[in-house]
């Protein structure tokens, strides 16, 4: 059987993905990212001589992120042995074609909320108040590290392409989340992490 999980919220659909991994505990699952991605060790799992070929399982991390050729070896290994399940998780959401390129699937989806989506929009030059008003709704709605990716995310978009922010402010922030990031996760963070990122960001509104 294959099960999708793909959306923009990509903290609960890998959330989903995992917790949904840990319930095969009494299958012999392989994980393979895209990066990373081997077809012969794929390949050897799935077609080595087994008593028990129905109790192995792939974990696949973005695969829709091979190549056309990568994904199309990968699309006929899938149908040819549907025994194995295939579980898998990519971070973002799948057009309709790209969803039935492995065959009939499960599939669930998880959408970015759209209240985080205006959040991310409203982080303009001189919108303070009309910022932190979204951005304290979304900060008690959402988890952290989700809202976090995605200001990071937005960010780094920005210094590759078209920003509203001069671009010496921009870089400037943009280093300020990654030392806050290594402030959260070594517990070395004075004052709450949601204040010190609402703070960043009205430098460099201001």
């Amino acid at each position: 059987m294959l099960y999708i999980f793909h959306g923009d919220d990509l903290y609960h659909s890998r959330e989903a993905h995992q917790n949904f991994l840990d319930q095969l505990k009494d299958k012999e699952i392989m994980r393979q990212e895209s990066k990373d991605f081997d077809f012969d060790k794929l390949n050897l799992f799935v077609n080595s001589p087994s008593l028990f070929q129905n109790q192995r399982s792939l974990a696949l991390y973005s695969p829709f992120s091979l190549t056309k050729s990568q994904l199309e070896k990968l699309s006929s290994l899938i149908k040819e042995n549907q025994y194995v399940d295939t579980v898998i998780w990519q971070d973002r959401t799948l057009r309709q074609n790209e969803i039935s390129l492995f065959g009939p699937a499960k599939v669930q989806k998880f959408p970015l909320d759209k209240q985080l989506f205006n959040c991310l929009n409203s982080l303009k030059p001189r919108n303070h108040r009309s910022f932190a008003e979204i951005y304290l709704k979304v900060i008690k709605q959402e988890p952290f590290e989700l809202v976090f990716f995605w200001f990071k995310n937005r960010l780094r978009q920005n210094l590759t392409s078209f920003s509203p922010f001069p671009s010496e402010k921009l870089k400037l922030c943009y280093l300020a989340l990654i030392d806050l990031d290594y402030q959260i996760k070594t517990g070395t963070l004075s004052e709450t992490k949601e204040n010190t990122l609402l703070n960043l960001f009205f430098d460099l509104m201001s």
